[in-house]
């Protein structure tokens, strides 16, 4: 049986950089290692040119941690990584999520953003191995966005064919509240204090 963890850190291009070098490594490092444990990151820096991704890629694969990659399978295989993220704007196209997902590793984690019901039925039909969904909670990243609250986060858990995880205004506290909807966990941009 695939064990999954408790929790993920989503790598967020405004707060996790490399553009300063080798102080900016060792400073990524740190914040890694301070991650709780049983803790996979998804790393999503789309933006961040593609030597500089690889080698934040790097550094997350040397912490030993479950590492996913968001939308670029070419970048996933070559980091060795543990799978793949699809955001909902992939995964609702079954087309160019199955192209995306040609020539997967068997290993491999499939993950899918989930923020409505169709989303939903579209990461069944990629065969997704877990789905977050957002927002489940206000969040400073996100401020004033409209959320999903409880009763439509237990109406998506309960008809999901995989494990939920809970995005948007997420911490330990927040998630042993929602536990009873039956997610598997959560994720977010940073941990400790809701976002």
């Amino acid at each position: 049986m695939l064990h999954l963890p408790r929790r993920f850190y989503f790598t967020d291009e405004r707060t996790l950089t490399l553009s300063k070098g080798a102080a900016d490594e060792r400073r990524v490092e740190t914040l890694l290692n301070a991650l709780p444990e049983d803790t996979g990151i998804i790393l999503r820096h789309y933006s961040l040119p593609q030597q500089q991704r690889k080698r934040l890629g790097t550094i997350i694969k040397n912490t030993g941690r479950l590492l996913i990659v968001a939308g670029d399978p070419q970048l996933a295989r070559c980091l060795n990584a543990d799978g793949i993220h699809l955001p909902q704007w992939q995964s609702q196209s079954l087309a160019r999520a199955n192209a995306r997902l040609s020539h997967q590793p068997n290993h491999w984690i499939i993950s899918a953003a989930v923020h409505d019901l169709g989303a939903g039925h579209a990461a069944n039909q990629i065969m997704a191995n877990l789905i977050f969904t957002s927002p489940v909670l206000a969040t400073q990243s996100h401020p004033g966005a409209p959320n999903l609250g409880v009763l439509k986060l237990a109406q998506l858990v309960s008809r999901a064919h995989q494990p939920v995880y809970a995005l948007g205004g997420m911490n330990e506290q927040a998630f042993k509240r929602l536990r009873h909807t039956g997610i598997a966990g959560y994720g977010g941009i940073q941990f400790g204090t809701p976002q």
